[in-house]
């Protein structure tokens, strides 16, 4: 649940164009690579994941999701916490209101 808030509210506050803002599972052509070496993203953690597609976006890239299941866990438990979701918000807030 906790994924799929954070996918919900960053795609509402920064209008991406993908359901799973969160994955680290991303395919990149050259180009987009280079955009991102000239235009690094400034945040840490899970944010990182959504300001990646954010500074693509507004970069002019466009976005293909290929959609895959994971299965569920059988042992532990998220690693986010209270900290973790609250500096996920807070961030996904800066890059709304950053200039890229």
């Amino acid at each position: 649940m906790i994924s799929r808030g954070a996918s919900w509210f960053s795609r509402t506050v920064l209008g991406l164009g993908v359901k799973d803002t969160t994955t680290g599972f991303k395919a990149l052509r050259k180009s987009a690579v280079e955009c991102l070496l000239a235009h690094p993203p400034r945040t840490t953690g899970f944010v990182f994941q959504v300001e990646t597609l954010y500074i693509l976006k507004k970069n002019g890239f466009k976005m293909v999701e290929v959609p895959f299941d994971f299965e569920k866990r059988e042992k532990g438990s998220s690693k986010m916490g209270n900290g973790e979701v609250w500096g996920f918000l807070v961030g996904v807030l800066g890059i709304r209101f950053r200039k890229y």
